[in-house]
């Protein structure tokens, strides 16, 4: 029980978060009169795109998420800002601002993060060309129900964490540590270094591992769209440095760059699975030791 008492902040937000805007939605059908009123929107969409494949699997699947990306680190970037104003300064974990604070850092950490982007980019328009419907989402003209979206996201959530784990793991060995440094450039982490890395690291331990799940088990493109929304907020809030009441605390991940051995994965089970998770005790107390190790080996060594 105390276990679960310690984990329980770390969870995914969705399992809990699209339950209740599924909810918000149907009530929003009853009070306006309407069998969906996310089927009339998909209806619309589908009318409108035809049954172009470049249009949904290059058009929606990447560009929506590459969008979404930068309206998410705009409001994160907003809500910071207030920092100034006391407002959310309590909530801090840690216990200095993030070293990218400077114009400098944050222009560097832009360009970067955009390169991975234009990488991501080709990478989805090679696979187009090799095979127009590479992502192998559904199309189907009705939407699926609540019980199969949840499914889907849970399976895709599966194929994140240990996809993610296990790369993660191995970019922290001696051979390819090269490959995940600048990950950790930052020892106080915020939320605009969440794709910040090497090219390599950005596919291999990125990319790769989020889009899996979606032709893994061919999840129809609307729940693609919503995994790819949910990630994006999951990983920069790992990153964000402050603990917003009710939503996922980043002081798991700041453990991570703050000892590197410890919480490698994004949603605490293949931690939990490999001993490799370490329940976060108070990262101020961590900031003031020397104990910080730039690789660690697969064969684990717990400490703290």
């Amino acid at each position: 029980m105390n276990t679960i008492k310690q984990i329980f902040p770390y969870l995914n937000p969705f399992l809990y978060c699209v339950p209740i805007l599924y909810g918000i939605v149907k009530l929003f059908d009853y009070l306006i009169g309407v069998d969906s009123v996310l089927q009339i929107g998909w209806n619309k969409v589908r009318g409108t795109l035809g049954d172009n494949k470049a249009y949904y699997n290059i058009g929606l699947l990447f560009f929506y998420q590459i969008a979404f990306y930068y309206l998410q680190t705009l409001i994160f970037y907003v809500v910071t800002r207030y920092k100034r104003r006391n407002v959310i300064e309590n909530l801090k974990l840690q216990a200095k601002d993030s070293e990218i604070e400077t114009p400098e850092n944050t222009r560097k950490v832009m360009l970067n993060v955009l390169r991975n982007q234009l990488v991501g980019m080709l990478i989805v328009i090679v696979a187009y060309l090799l095979n127009n419907d590479f992502s192998r989402a559904r199309r189907d003209p009705e939407l699926p129900n609540f019980f199969e979206v949840m499914l889907h996201l849970i399976c895709c959530m599966f194929v994140h964490e240990f996809g993610f784990y296990y790369s993660h793991r191995l970019l922290h060995t001696k051979r390819f540590w090269r490959f995940h440094k600048q990950h950790h450039e930052f020892k106080t982490p915020t939320f605009l270094i969440s794709q910040y890395s090497s090219a390599v690291e950005y596919v291999f331990s990125g990319f790769i591992p989020i889009t899996l799940g979606i032709g893994i088990f061919r999840l129809h493109i609307a729940t693609a769209l919503l995994w790819l929304s949910i990630v994006p907020v999951i990983l920069t809030f790992g990153h964000f440095g402050y603990h917003l009441p009710y939503l996922h605390t980043p002081q798991m991940h700041d453990n991570h760059h703050l000892r590197s051995n410890v919480n490698f994965s994004v949603y605490c089970i293949a931690d939990l699975l490999h001993g490799t998770w370490q329940h976060s005790k108070n990262v101020q107390e961590y900031e003031k030791s020397n104990e910080w190790i730039p690789y660690s080996g697969l064969n684990y060594n717990k400490q703290g």
